[in-house]
């Protein structure tokens, strides 16, 4: 089986195989390292409406076993199954393996296409449920989502899919990592007037309203709407991207919507958001390791960074840096677990103390307690520390209430 982590645009343009809401895959089973990633997407089909399942994994987070041959093989299922209320609509599977020549590669952490699932459904609200299995290790991960299907005859655009402009390639994931300067945003139309405009417009908190204008295109009989987003000097954080069509006289024909988080390289960091950059760093830092960071102009900012980065690798004779690249994947991973919509994931205190301390032993989780706010405690039994966090405001941030 052939698995890339980006899509040549056109393969799935021509087989209308195309991302749309995305969703992440966590693990069930305490430990775990089983998870993945898919988005789905809504097409029209004559009467009904086709929902397509895209789905991505990594290599490490699955169980190899060693075959006779020298080769390492793992397995997996993968199980989309529709409800409405409690009653089972449908269920579709697939079962895949992937066989590696070296032990190396088992352990790869790059994203890999995992399969696509697809379902004819008619029009309604219905609850998806997205179990990812592990058949060697025997553990599974969860996704779930409540999701509303219109009438497959009122569809003007179909559910929009992120690319990346440079190589035409579609992104199964909506947690993007800013590797590109610019993030292409597209839709397939259905029955439009030859008349009609077409604008992206990107919404956060951190920003306005900022407006893009977007064009269509001709690809085998279908006509695509497309335009691109500048996102190398975004802020990470948590963004929604409208696709608008606009009729006679600027009124509005359609829209559709796509949220995705975005988290910036270290490069984009240092070039666009140092401040940003130097604040996440203090996390860990001591101050005096601090000082030259704050006194530093644009020309010695590369150069501080792998200075001070040299000095906390715990294998300098290796190209990697082990502790560059597990800071860089925790600011990641709190970014997209805890951000809300006045601040990133870092700045929260779950996500200082994420960035600090790692992934707990144990989260007792309290999301609806009677007479309580919502809260969690943390237990990192190896360093015997406790942290308690409780949303006092309900609003998604936890605060540090109690650490012993």
């Amino acid at each position: 089986m052939n698995r890339k982590f980006i899509i040549n645009f056109f393969i799935l343009f021509i087989s209308t195989t195309i991302a749309g809401m995305g969703l992440e895959l966590l693990p069930q089973q305490l430990g775990s390292p089983l998870s993945g990633s898919a988005s789905y997407s809504f097409y029209r089909d004559s009467a009904f409406v086709e929902l397509k399942i895209v789905t991505q994994l990594t290599n490490n987070s699955l169980q190899f076993i060693k075959r006779d041959d020298e080769t390492f093989k793992a397995r997996f299922r993968i199980v989309a199954t529709i409800y409405q209320k409690k009653n089972l609509v449908k269920s579709v599977e697939l079962i895949d393996s992937i066989i590696v020549k070296e032990f190396k590669q088992t352990n790869s952490n790059e994203p890999m296409y995992a399969g696509e699932l697809s379902i004819i459904i008619p029009q309604g609200k219905f609850r998806l449920i997205l179990i990812l299995e592990d058949l060697n290790a025997k553990t599974k991960a969860l996704a779930y989502e409540n999701i509303e299907v219109p009438n497959a005859r009122m569809i003007g655009l179909s559910s929009l899919w992120l690319f990346v402009p440079e190589t035409d390639s579609v992104l199964i994931s909506h947690n993007v990592v800013a590797y590109w300067e610019s993030l292409g945003v597209a839709a397939i139309t259905y029955d439009i007037p030859d008349d009609i405009q077409a604008h992206i417009k990107l919404k956060s908190s951190k920003i306005r309203t900022e407006t893009y204008t977007a064009t269509f295109k001709e690809k085998d009989g279908k006509k695509v709407v497309y335009g691109f987003i500048p996102i190398s000097t975004l802020e990470s954080g948590n963004y929604y991207a409208y696709l608008i069509l606009y009729g006679d006289k600027g009124k509005k024909y359609t829209e559709q919507m796509l949220e995705f988080s975005l988290t910036q390289t270290t490069k984009s960091m240092l070039k666009y958001h140092f401040n940003d950059l130097i604040e996440q760093l203090e996390i860990i830092a001591d101050p005096e390791d601090m000082k030259p960071f704050q006194e530093a102009d644009s020309t010695q900012r590369d150069s501080l960074w792998e200075e001070f980065w040299k000095k906390m690798d715990p294998t300098p004779s290796t190209e990697r840096n082990e502790s560059m690249e597990e800071f860089l994947r925790r600011i990641h991973y709190v970014d997209v677990q805890f951000s809300t919509s006045l601040r990133p994931g870092w700045q929260t205190d779950r996500g200082k103390t994420y960035i600090v301390y790692g992934q707990p032993d144990e989260i007792d989780d309290h999301p609806f307690e009677i007479g309580a706010y919502p809260y969690q405690i943390w237990y990192y039994y190896k360093q015997g520390l406790t942290f308690v966090f409780v949303d006092s405001g309900n609003d998604g941030n936890y605060r540090l209430v109690e650490s012993r």
